[in-house]
């Protein structure tokens, strides 16, 4: 094996690590989240918030696309630089 397949998987399995532990952070997140709303729902099924700040931070906390844009990206350059990797160890015979 030389050292570019070497360093590609390293980066490919690392940037895929990243991306579950990513996607951990974002579950805990939404569940929290839905726990909050389940606890404070009115008999109309409405979520109450105590004041706007408060309503303001979830609805912040809720979108969290930068998450999972971040999510996206490191799984998808961590399967690219794994078939690098691959591409480099079958053509370097």
């Amino acid at each position: 094996m030389n050292s570019i397949t070497l360093i590609f998987s390293a980066i490919g399995l690392g940037l895929i690590y990243n991306a579950v532990r990513i996607s951990k952070k974002i579950r805990s997140i939404h569940r929290e989240l839905d726990k909050y709303e389940f606890e404070h729902r009115n008999t109309g099924g409405i979520v109450e918030f105590p004041n706007f700040e408060a309503a303001e931070k979830h609805k912040k906390m809720r979108a969290s696309s930068g998450l999972d844009t971040l999510r996206a990206m490191s799984l998808g350059f961590g399967i690219f630089s794994l078939l690098i990797a691959l591409g480099a160890l079958v053509f370097s015979k």
